[in-house]
């Protein structure tokens, strides 16, 4: 999906949809009003220190395309 806005070959055989995302929790879309909320719950999910995210996480993105 992000290499090939028409879902080459897939669509070829009748998928119409595709949900992304890792590890069961996707940062895309993401609206700047919800980065704090992502990052605790990225804590709570994959232990992973809260610093750590806010640091590393660079948000230059809100939509799919975007990344």
């Amino acid at each position: 999906m992000t290499w090939d806005p028409y879902l080459a070959p897939s669509s070829w055989h009748g998928v119409t949809t595709a949900v992304m995302g890792n590890c069961g929790v996707g940062f895309a879309p993401v609206r700047p009003d919800r980065h704090a909320w992502l990052i605790e719950l990225m804590e709570g999910v994959e232990d992973i220190p809260g610093a750590a995210l806010s640091e590393g996480i660079k948000w230059t993105w809100e939509t799919f395309p975007n990344i």
